[in-house]
This record gives structure tokens, C-alpha cells and sequence, in this order.
């Protein structure tokens, strides 16, 4: 199954190419069915989550289910940094003879 990472809220486009199917879907990764909600426009994911999608119409065939897991990673705070001093440039006295 594909798998995405994103960090920011992701808008995720399901459809079938069925113009008279329609499309139910899982966010929890279990088998969409009739009893599962209809996709009715773009899904907004905001956390890690498996999305599941079986597109069903009289006379189609209903046993594929598209699988796709999307993946939210959340940065890490910025550290603070202390202010960091250059060190002196030393330069030799003299250089040795050679």
C-alpha cells in the first residue's frame, strides 16, 4: 500500500473512476462497507491514520479495496542556542626553522 508522510494538515482526493459508484471509506483500517461513511469531497487528515476505500455500484465488482497509509510526523521545538564566542586566532610568534 502507498505510505506518505506529511506535517501539516493533508487534504486527500478518493473517487472511483465509476461515475455511478460510490465510495465508502475507513479511517481505522478496518473494510469499508455499506455502512461506512460515503466519501463526499476531499478528506482532511490530521494524524497518522490508514485510509480504506471500496467503490460500490449495482453490478460492480465490490472485492478491491484501495489501501493508502498516511503518516503525521511532528517536528521537534526549536532548540535555543547560547550565544557562542569565536575563539582567538593565535598566530605563532615565530615560525620554526626547517
Amino acid at each position: 500500500a502507498p505510505r506518505t508522510v506529511f506535517v501539516d494538515p493533508l487534504r486527500v482526493e478518493v473517487s472511483s473512476p465509476n461515475p455511478r459508484a460510490v465510495v465508502r471509506y475507513t479511517l481505522d483500517g478496518s473494510e469499508p462497507g455499506p455502512g461506512s461513511p460515503a466519501v463526499r469531497g476531499p478528506l482532511t487528515l490530521t494524524a497518522s491514520t490508514t485510509v480504506k476505500a471500496r467503490a460500490l455500484a449495482p453490478g460492480l465488482d465490490d472485492r478491491f479495496v484501495a489501501t493508502a497509509t498516511f503518516t503525521r510526523l511532528v517536528p521537534r521545538p526549536s532548540l535555543a542556542v547560547p550565544s557562542v564566542k569565536p575563539l582567538p586566532t593565535r598566530v605563532p610568534a615565530s615560525l620554526p626553522e626547517g
